[in-house]
């Protein structure tokens, strides 16, 4: 069952800023975690186990949320 993706304004205002050659790399880790994300190496943040990070070819990181309850994921920002 796919998970539904949520985005934060910051993640789209991010999205928009992220180096067109490199924008399809970011939507490869965001479609894999809208089907599966435990498919995606992730990581915690040390300061909020409730936050991950997953590393997106190009030096980018997308930071998200797991809404169990909601079957979806919040993407909270996206940097370079």
């Amino acid at each position: 069952m796919k998970w539904s993706l949520r985005f934060s304004p910051e993640a789209v205002a991010a999205l928009r800023r992220v180096e067109r050659s490199f924008v399809g790399n970011v939507w490869v880790v965001l479609n894999a975690l809208e089907e599966d994300h435990t498919s995606v190496p992730f990581q915690s943040t040390e300061d909020d186990p409730s936050i991950y990070w997953a590393a997106a070819p190009g030096d980018y990181t997308v930071w998200f949320e797991i809404l169990d309850e909601e079957h979806a994921i919040r993407v909270l920002d996206i940097e370079d």
